[in-house]
């Protein structure tokens, strides 16, 4: 229906998490993660982005869920001395 009326949508994803106060990008390969990430701030727009990021097309529901599993896979995750199953990241 949306197409009929002209619109064209697309969706990407990405996914970060904050650990040691270092950005990892959660959807990447271990190995081509290279580490380097900034937070980029446009002040025309007032958007932030974080650079050198893996963007996934998101075509479906599926496509979004296997993301998201990739991402929670990758995630850092340590025990603290209250919790024993505590993710650290943020």
């Amino acid at each position: 229906q949306m197409v009929s009326g002209g619109w064209n949508v697309e969706l990407s994803c990405s996914c970060v998490e904050i650990y040691n106060e270092q950005i990892r990008d959660l959807l990447s390969d271990k190995d081509d993660d290279n580490g380097k990430h900034d937070i980029l701030h446009d002040k025309a727009s007032g958007e932030a982005m974080i650079s050198n990021v893996r963007w996934i097309s998101v075509s479906c529901v599926d496509t979004a869920t296997q993301a998201l599993n990739l991402a929670s896979t990758r995630r850092e995750t340590a025990c603290t001395s209250r919790n024993a199953q505590s993710s650290r990241s943020h």
